[in-house]
């Protein structure tokens, strides 16, 4: 079969990652929803630390690892087989080093037996999760990035049916935990009867000499990785401190929505990460810039119907599907709505800078915004309550992607910052006009009216509004050409081939 192209394998990557995304953030998003109304307020606050502390656990455990791996693959395919067996060792090793110190320090944490057995649960859910990023690596790798869809789409299948059941049979926050830990081992199983059967079965090998090596180009990238990830974490751990279980409950509820998009948009990225490499590796300055130019509007841009819907459904989402109890979280759902577009476009910029191993830069812009964050959530929490960390969170991303934005600047990879800016808030600021005009929420027909009115003012302003550029216009248009001729129907009498 012919190799893809470059272009034609951005695109079929891309659509795997939205179509997966899409499909598995629906179902992700339906569960969110189940566990949030069968739980009490409280508990959930509860269960909303415990999912951190499993989170954690996982950057904790990959540190970068996995995204180095798949820089290593990419860069030397002929060695894969013996890349793998050697990283597959230093994997096992870290999972068994890391479920002994995860049990000393839950001990140490949580102050009973039943937080203890939960976080415990929780644990595995991070280990397994780690487990499966070495496997994904090979396919990441391979640019076979449907398997990566599948992958998503099968976790949240079988996370759903685990809190259904547990519903039903009133579980509470013990059968929520069991079925995070059972749905990443099914996972795990997923990625290994794949990589197993696509490219080949190995052992384990046991090679220090590699594993020191995977360490020192995964430590830079780990670090920013794992304080980025950290930062999404560390604003429920402040309130915990700083608040009750019941005010946790509240902010996570709207919280882990959003939360839960970066993953969405971290399958977005991934698809790109194995071409930057390539390009990088090749000195192909001017094909590394254009990937990143297209992909940075592209991502950015791809946030912002997700922002407006976020905004103007808003008090709907919270009051019909959180629930009554949440009908005071509508303004942190409205304000981290806003977040959408820095949420896609932040997912990209770890793959940029690992690409071009300039990952002490992002590390360090990294932890200057999560001080600014926890300084910003530290100081308002205290007076205006749970609102003060949604501040935080909109401050300290802003600033972030700048930074990062001017440190590749610095590099010499240019983005028109002033296009993107005007071509974002004025699609936002546009969709949410028409939506309100229209006055979407108060039926079906006025919402899928103003759903429509609006998409369409978004896609006339990219357009009219020059923020495609001539070559992104041009192409959009032959696609749509192409689309018209293969559904043009042949005229009476003509010959059929």
């Amino acid at each position: 079969m012919k190799p893809l192209g470059q272009g034609r394998r951005l695109v079929k990557n891309g659509l795997s990652g939205i179509l997966g995304s899409g499909v598995g953030g629906l179902i992700q998003f339906a569960t969110l929803f189940m566990i949030i109304r069968a739980l009490p307020v409280e508990d959930f606050g509860h269960f909303s630390n415990l999912l951190s502390f499993g989170l954690i656990v996982q950057y904790i455990a990959d540190f970068g690892l996995s995204s180095v791996l798949v820089k290593e693959l990419s860069a030397r395919p002929t060695e894969e087989l013996a890349l793998r067996g050697k990283a597959q060792g230093l994997v096992w090793l870290i999972s068994g080093v890391l479920l002994v110190g995860s049990s000393v320090t839950i001990f140490c944490l949580y102050p009973t037996w039943v937080l203890r057995g939960q976080a415990l649960l929780m644990t595995f859910m991070g280990v397994a999760f780690f487990q499966c990023a070495g496997y994904t690596a090979v396919v990441r790798a391979r640019e076979d990035m449907e398997w990566n869809a599948y992958g998503h789409v099968v976790h949240k299948l079988v996370l759903m049916g685990g809190v259904v059941l547990s519903i039903h049979l009133a579980g509470g926050v013990w059968g929520i935990a069991g079925a995070h830990a059972l749905a990443g081992l099914v996972l795990l199983f997923f990625y290994v009867a794949v990589v197993c059967r696509r490219y080949g079965l190995v052992s384990a090998t046991w090679d220090p000499s590699y594993w020191v090596h995977l360490f020192r180009r995964s430590l830079p990238l780990g670090s920013g990785l794992f304080v980025r990830q950290f930062a999404w974490q560390v604003d429920i751990f402040l309130l915990t401190a700083l608040t009750t279980p019941y005010i946790v409950g509240l902010f996570s509820a709207p919280y882990r929505i959003f939360a839960a998009c970066l993953l969405l948009a971290q399958v977005l990225a991934i698809p790109i990460f194995p071409m930057l490499s390539r390009l990088s590796a090749a000195g192909d300055r001017a094909g590394f810039e254009r990937v990143y130019q297209r992909s940075i509007k592209f991502l950015l841009l791809f946030g912002v119907p997700a922002a407006a819907l976020g905004w103007c459904f808003s008090s709907l989402i919270v009051n019909r599907m959180l629930g009554s109890a949440y009908a005071e979280t509508t303004d942190v759902f409205r304000l981290l709505s806003l977040i959408f577009p820095l949420i896609f476009a932040g997912a990209l910029f770890p793959f940029v800078f690992a690409a071009l191993d300039r990952q002490l830069t992002f590390v360090l812009i990294s932890l200057v915004g999560l001080a600014l964050r926890v300084g910003v959530a530290a100081a308002l929490v205290p007076t205006v309550g749970f609102i003060g960390a949604c501040y935080g969170v909109l401050i300290s991303e802003t600033v972030v992607i700048g930074l990062w934005m001017e440190a590749l600047r610095r590099q010499g990879l240019r983005v028109e910052v002033g296009r993107l800016i005007i071509g974002v808030i004025g699609g936002l600021v546009a969709m949410i006009g028409v939506m309100q005009l229209a006055g979407v929420g108060q039926s079906w027909l006025q919402s899928c009216g103003g759903i429509a009115a609006a998409s369409g003012v978004l896609l006339a302003w990219l357009w009219w509004g020059r923020i495609l550029d001539a070559d992104e216009r041009d192409g959009i248009r032959k696609i749509m050409q192409r689309v018209l001729r293969r559904g043009r129907k042949p005229e009476p009498g003509a010959l059929q081939p």
